[in-house]
Order: C-alpha cells, then sequence, then structure tokens
C-alpha cells in the first residue's frame, strides 16, 4: 500500500498539503474495501502542521481488511491498526457497525490542550488557596504545616 513502507523515526511533522496528499493516497486505496472512510485528527481540523494522518473507517468486512492492512505494513488491534506512509505515522480506527462511526469522528475531532493550559489551571487553583501554599516544594504544598 505504502511507496515507503518501514519502522517509524522520530516524530515527524510536515506541512498540511503533504499530509493532505499522504491521506488521500491511503483513501483511495482503502475505499473499495470500505463502506465509509474518513479522515479525522490535524488534517481534519486543518493544522498547518502534521504529525501523523487519522482515519475512521467502517470496513465492508473486517477479517479481509485487518489482512490488506497487515500486507501492507500496519499492525495493532481489531480496532486500532498503526503503520506508515511514506514515513508518515498513519492511525485507522476501525467501527464494527455504523452506529459507531459518529462517536469515533467525535473523539478523534478535537484537539487536546497541552500541559501549559493544565499549568495555568493548577496556577489559578493555588491562587484560589490563598498565599498559605508555598512553591518550595513539588506539589506546592508543605507537609506538616497547619493552613
Amino acid at each position: 500500500m505504502s511507496p515507503e513502507r518501514g519502522q517509524l523515526g522520530p516524530k515527524k511533522r510536515v506541512p498540511l498539503q503533504h499530509a493532505e496528499e499522504v491521506a488521500q493516497y491511503v483513501q483511495e486505496r482503502l475505499e473499495p474495501f470500505s463502506d465509509f472512510i474518513g479522515v479525522v485528527g490535524a488534517i481534519h481540523r486543518k493544522d498547518p502542521q502534521v504529525g501523523k494522518v487519522e482515519f475512521v473507517v467502517l470496513p465492508k468486512d473486517s477479517s479481509q481488511f485487518l489482512s490488506i492492512l497487515a500486507e501492507s505494513g500496519f499492525s495493532g488491534s481489531s480496532r486500532k491498526q498503526t503503520g506508515a506512509v511514506e514515513e508518515l505515522k498513519t492511525e485507522i480506527y476501525l467501527a464494527r457497525k455504523p452506529e459507531e462511526v459518529n462517536t469515533l469522528i467525535l473523539a478523534r475531532a478535537r484537539k487536546k490542550p497541552r500541559k501549559k493550559v493544565h499549568k495555568a489551571t493548577r496556577g489559578r487553583q493555588r491562587a484560589q488557596m490563598g498565599s498559605a501554599a508555598p512553591n518550595n516544594e513539588p506539589d506546592g504544598f508543605r507537609w506538616g504545616a497547619s493552613w
């Protein structure tokens, strides 16, 4: 299936246009074996840089679909297959029935918050506690101190 099969190297990000070309290549090859195939993740969100190509697929015949993916260098479970196409990580999420397709699409559609957001939230939580919680411990608490 892939022009350049092989092991995944270090995390690679490519421009959106190149990722869309890879996605189109994969989609064209898998369409004959699928009742539904949709691109999700960073390509669907139109992120300028893409780290992996993701699909949600409802295969016509699961066992045949999995064997086709295995021949192309993909591996994983009956729900998620991972491989590389042109050295770009490619993930395929498999639905077992039509009712699961929308759930899988929604699960892959949102952008996960970065750690900076988490740190900002934690800073607000500390501020709400007041200045009693010093920052001299990794978690911001001074054990054994009465507040």
